[in-house]
Formats: structure tokens, C-alpha cells, sequence
């Protein structure tokens, strides 16, 4: 049986295409989330979603390959070249792109984040929220944008538990912070009572009936926690 409990879903908008991008890779004794929220108004920001996605999992694998500390110019740089090697503008696919890595070995959580998606962790009881404000002109910093963007990194330890959330602003918006401690508590002590087939099908109804009319953007959401 698995010592972590995960679910995940990405349910689109009023666009034709989703343009979230989620992911999770298990490395070792890594845990790895992934997501990104690609910008509306960028043509191709679905295909730099996913490619922030891959560009945090390749980066992940050759910081533990080489032992060399991860980096964000290195994450960034991957990005990069991915949308090259397919002959793509990075302006044309702005992202949003968050992650959050747990070490289990090292029992440390890290995170680091470009944009608005919403990161919450809760360790042994203490509570952190990992979130960048839109500023006055409701500008969203992103992968692409006018200016070379780095992620906004931080860390902090664990030593028995841990639950860790992000969430697009599709979701992030509508919520209280106030209410994220409750949320990451709730999802753990609810999804763990599922069979682990059923967890991210029922999430999926969950999201869909609280916030289906609440706005227009696509809505995604991948959350982990300690069994």
C-alpha cells in the first residue's frame, strides 16, 4: 500500500480547449506536482502549460541525476527549449506554472511558483500559503511574458505529516484563505476513505457541483498528503 494518498482533476472552462495542464511524478524518494494555468489570451498557452509541466519533471530528474541543486533558470531555460524544439514563439504560449516537491528522504517540502495558481501546505499542523497577488493593472506574471520570468521558491521541513494542494485560480479565486487549512483536512480525511480508483472521479463531481457556475475558467486541482 502507498504511504501517500493523491488526487487530481481538470475540468474546462467555457473555452473549447482545457488549458491547465496538471502532473505528478514519484522520482525516488521525490513526490513531484505539477500545474500550470496557461494564459487566455496567448494562442498556443495550452501546449506552454504542458510544456511547464515537462520542464519542472526533466529539471527535477537532472538536479537528483547529477546531484546539483534545482534551479529556476534551469527550469525556465527547459521551457524554453522544449518550445523551440517544436518551432513555437514562447510569447504565443504564456503559462502560469507552480510545483511542489516533497523529499521524502530529506523530509522537506519545496515549492516554487510563476503566476497566480495557489499553492497550500500543511505540516505537522503548521500551515503555509504560497500565493502572488495580481497587481493594481490585474497583470499575471507568466512563462512568456514581456519580461524573463523566474519562480518564486521557498521550502520548509516536515516530520511526520504533511498535505500539499495547488490549485489554477479557477479554483484559487473562489476560495478564503482561511479555508485552505480546512480544505487540505477535508481531502485528506474524506478521499482517503475512497478506493483509490474511485478518488479522482468523485473529485471531479465534487468541484464540478460546488464551483461549475461560479466562473468561467478552466478549473484544476492536485492535492497529496502523508497516509
Amino acid at each position: 500500500m502507498s504511504e501517500y494518498g493523491l488526487i487530481r482533476t481538470s475540468i474546462r472552462g467555457e473555452k473549447t480547449v482545457n488549458q491547465d495542464a496538471v502532473r505528478f511524478l514519484e522520482y525516488g524518494d521525490l513526490l513531484v506536482l505539477c500545474l500550470a494555468d496557461g494564459v487566455g489570451s496567448a494562442p498556443m498557452s495550452r501546449t506552454g502549460a504542458k510544456a511547464a509541466c515537462r520542464a519542472v519533471m526533466d529539471t527535477v530528474r537532472r538536479s537528483r541525476k547529477e546531484s546539483i541543486p534545482l534551479s529556476s533558470t534551469d527550469i525556465v531555460h527547459r521551457w524554453e527549449d522544449i518550445l523551440d524544439r517544436k518551432g513555437l514563439v514562447a510569447s504565443d504560449c504564456q503559462t502560469t506554472s507552480s510545483f511542489v516537491i516533497v523529499n521524502r528522504g530529506s523530509r522537506r517540502i519545496s515549492t516554487g511558483h510563476v503566476g497566480d495558481c495557489r499553492i497550500a501546505v500543511k505540516t505537522d499542523g503548521r500551515f503555509f500559503d504560497v500565493y502572488e497577488e495580481k497587481d493594481f493593472l490585474n497583470e499575471t506574471d507568466a512563462l512568456g511574458g514581456r519580461k524573463r520570468q523566474a519562480y518564486r521558491m521557498s521550502s520548509m521541513d516536515y516530520e511526520e505529516d504533511y498535505s500539499v494542494m495547488i490549485v489554477s485560480d479557477g479554483i484559487g479565486d473562489e476560495l478564503e484563505e482561511d479555508s485552505l487549512p480546512l480544505l487540505l483536512d477535508y481531502f485528506k480525511e474524506t478521499y482517503s476513505r475512497f478506493p483509490v480508483r474511485e478518488r479522482n472521479y468523485r473529485l471531479s463531481l465534487e468541484v464540478r457541483s460546488a464551483l461549475g457556475t461560479k466562473n468561467g475558467d478552466d478549473k484544476s486541482i492536485i492535492c497529496l498528503w502523508k497516509d
